[in-house]
């Protein structure tokens, strides 16, 4: 089963590498580079888990999940952030106490980002 999943990051390099790693996998991946952009992908879409970063211009990171959760109340979010100057598990606390799903500190592995999608989906990915 095709897993559609929504990078909502302002970085394009961090978009990418998510693009990137879930290459070989069965996974629809759509982008958008900031919350306001996310929400018009989530209109248009049936997305199923969110990966979104917490800070961006236009529309943050934790303004988007919870919009996201009042709209879309079964998609699966997981929050990412490398906070900046040490704040990067507060933002990822503020995330999980907010409704996030899962949260991964930039950077992360591979393989973290597999397993949590493993935990949040019926899709079982196979790390290669």
């Amino acid at each position: 089963m095709m897993l559609n999943l929504l990078i909502i990051d302002d970085d394009i390099f961090f978009r990418e590498l998510i693009k990137d790693i879930l290459q070989d996998y069965p996974v629809t991946v759509h982008e958008a580079a900031n919350g306001e952009e996310g929400l018009v992908v989530m209109r248009q879409e049936t997305i199923k888990v969110v990966v979104t970063d917490i800070i961006m211009p236009e529309k943050e990171g934790l303004e988007s999940i919870m919009e996201i959760l009042q709209k879309y109340p079964g998609t699966k979010i997981v929050a990412v952030s490398g906070g900046g100057a040490g704040r990067g598990s507060d933002y990822l606390e503020m995330a999980t106490s907010l409704g996030a799903h899962a949260t991964l500190a930039k950077p992360f592995e591979k393989e973290e980002l597999i397993e949590a999608l493993n935990q949040l989906t019926d899709n079982k990915l196979v790390v290669g």
